[in-house]
């Protein structure tokens, strides 16, 4: 059984041509040029770690989709989207898949997403070339491999927030605890970036931060260390608060000497409760 493949590129639109030819002849299903595909990450998928497929059809046709799949070697083992759906003439559909182990050795260059479909064209299953207009396929691949590094050097844990004050002088104190596991290597963190919901609190004296700093150096042979940050709200938007999906997520600066980087920790859930309900009491909302 041979593979036909044909690739056309033009601006911006990939058209690759496959099927499998049996012994009867089968001429190659096609699918429209104006059929494209793009690597996407929205703010609702970055806590949960989803990746998203948006299969955009700017053809005249009906495409119905069976089995939709990632293929890049970066993340070699790309779980199938595979409940079915149709993508009317002229519309968008963004496809969410589980983010895959990465191979920390590959590249994320050309991706290319399989589709399995049936249209008034034909049916079969093609490879696209993909676009990544926003880098998103990268910066997985970097955090994946990032994180990869850090938690094989440490198990960092958040506990609960101990809160001082009442309404607008109220600061939250997060503990942060990196406990060595004891693998060969030195890992360093610098610092947390604030969040859309929350911020260093300001000092008694001088200007506020930006980002909470220190300088933590977590040996294999050394003790587990506690980092507390002291938090305020980043704002009091009560629209802006009730529709953020990211603003207990940290993003932690480290260094493991092979990657440098950011490294998302994402508390659990009562840590996460407990911080928005800080916020919540600390602007004064019911």
């Amino acid at each position: 059984m041979n593979r036909v493949t044909r690739l056309l590129t033009g601006t911006g639109t990939v058209l690759l041509l496959a099927a499998l030819l049996g012994c009867g002849g089968e001429q190659p299903a096609a699918l429209s040029g104006e059929v494209r595909v793009e690597i996407q990450q929205g703010r609702t998928d970055y806590s949960s770690g989803a990746i998203v497929i948006r299969v955009v059809n700017e053809s005249e046709n009906d495409v119905a989709l069976r089995q939709v799949t990632l293929v890049t070697p970066a993340f070699p083992e790309s779980p199938p989207w595979d409940r079915g759906t149709t993508v009317r003439a002229g519309t968008t559909v963004d496809l969410r898949t589980p983010l895959p182990e990465p191979d920390c050795s590959e590249s994320t260059d050309a991706p290319r997403v399989s589709l399995e479909f049936r249209s008034r064209e034909g049916a079969g299953t093609v490879q696209l070339l993909a676009s990544d207009p926003l880098g998103t396929l990268l910066r997985l691949h970097d955090e994946s491999c990032v994180a990869e590094e850090v938690e094989r050097l440490a198990t960092i844990t958040v506990g609960a927030p101990q809160v001082t004050g009442t309404l607008a002088t109220s600061v939250a104190s997060l503990p942060i605890t990196f406990a060595p596991t004891g693998a060969d290597g030195t890992l360093s963190v610098t610092g947390v970036a604030s969040t859309p919901l929350l911020k260093p609190a300001p000092p008694a004296t001088g200007a506020a931060a930006k980002d909470w700093t220190f300088a933590l150096a977590l040996t294999s042979s050394g003790d587990a260390v506690t980092e507390h940050l002291e938090i305020v709200p980043a704002r009091c938007d009560p629209h802006a608060i009730a529709e953020d999906k990211v603003g207990t997520v940290l993003s932690l600066s480290v260094d493991t000497g092979s990657r440098t980087g950011s490294y998302r920790l994402v508390p659990p859930t009562d840590v996460t409760d407990a911080l928005l309900a800080f916020v919540h009491d600390a602007c004064g909302m019911p």
